[in-house]
């Protein structure tokens, strides 16, 4: 079956229900392994990834042109950048939508990444004129929570894992990934009450929240990129009492932008040029890049999200959308 994500096409020997099919020809192929993706044979470590308590949350490793990043316990992705193929193997722990989780938010964004796409690790809303919103932040910043807030508040929802950045001719667009919101208990149950969402067993056990859940409505297809907030680590604002919103300097908002990348192979030269500068164009666009803190309390959130949509509401706009190049 043959899908797209972002604006590429996978062909995938396992069934994908957050895509939509399309016809085509592939520059990605998908297959589940036969057998087990061993990593003793020749890889060479290349980063870890560990969580508050010191475990090791995820790795990559290379291989000669083969990428393998490695979910301990929970799944195995290998990527042949020759042949553009890409093995899954999970363990007997993870089910079908935990593996899809990784492979539509981690993986396949870390592959196009790998490209020179330039892929941010982002939440991202539509906001009432058409323009798109997006929060950019690490894994536990609270993306998917104030993604989800917004959308309670009227905004209309893209995704809030992977985004992909895209210049077309006078303006840049937000491309949505995978149209996913998930979220985890204390959330889902304040912003849209106990009984919403499906319960999966896969990656941090979240609800992922479908569009017969009130409040939520959804945004099919790109959209031209209004404003970018980047959001503080949440143990930064562990002793804020109010929201807090600064402009960051040139090389600061690089480097939180350079962060939040997603990139499978660190080694390529190319790509990583090509990202940095779409990250430099995007810059010189004039899109308003906002360094958010805020406190990280529920009872917080809907000051924070009407703050957003308000100053948003409140932006100047250009005739022709919300930003264009010049």
């Amino acid at each position: 079956m043959r899908y797209r994500i972002f604006e590429h096409l996978v062909d995938c020997d396992f069934p994908l229900p957050e895509l939509q099919p399309a016809a085509g020809r592939p520059n990605l192929r998908l297959r589940m392994a036969s057998g087990p993706l061993g990593t003793e044979d020749g890889w060479q470590m290349d980063q870890q990834w560990r969580t508050p308590a010191g475990e090791v949350a995820k790795r990559r490793m290379r291989r000669g042109r083969q990428v393998l990043l490695d979910f301990p316990g929970q799944a195995r992705f290998l990527f042949d950048e020759p042949r553009r193929l890409g093995l899954c193997e999970r363990s007997p722990g993870l089910d079908d939508d935990g593996l899809r989780h990784l492979l539509l938010n981690q993986w396949l964004p870390a592959i196009l990444g790998s490209g020179g796409d330039l892929v941010l690790h982002a939440g991202a809303v539509v906001l009432p004129d058409g323009g798109a919103l997006l929060l950019v932040g690490g894994s536990g910043y609270g993306k998917s929570t104030l993604t989800a807030a917004l959308c309670r508040h009227g905004a209309r929802l893209m995704c809030d894992d992977a985004v992909l950045l895209r210049r077309r001719g006078g303006e840049w667009l937000a491309i949505p990934g995978c149209p996913d919101l998930r979220l985890r208990r204390d959330a889902r149950d304040r912003l849209f009450g106990a009984k919403a969402g499906g319960w999966g067993r896969g990656p941090g056990a979240k609800f992922r929240l479908g569009e017969r859940d009130e409040g939520i409505e959804r945004w099919q297809g790109p959209a031209p990129v209004a404003a970018i907030y980047l959001l503080d680590d949440p143990e930064a604002c562990r002793a804020l009492d109010a929201l807090r919103v600064r402009t960051p300097g040139p090389a600061e908002a690089l480097m939180c932008m350079v962060r939040s990348a997603f990139t499978l192979d660190i080694s390529r030269a190319a790509g990583h040029r090509a990202r940095l500068r779409a990250m430099a164009e995007l810059k010189a666009a004039g899109i308003p890049l906002t360094r958010l803190a805020y406190p990280r309390h529920f009872g917080y959130l809907p000051q924070v999200a009407k703050h957003l949509l308000q100053a948003q509401a409140l932006a100047p706009r250009s005739a022709v959308g919300p930003h264009r190049c010049a």
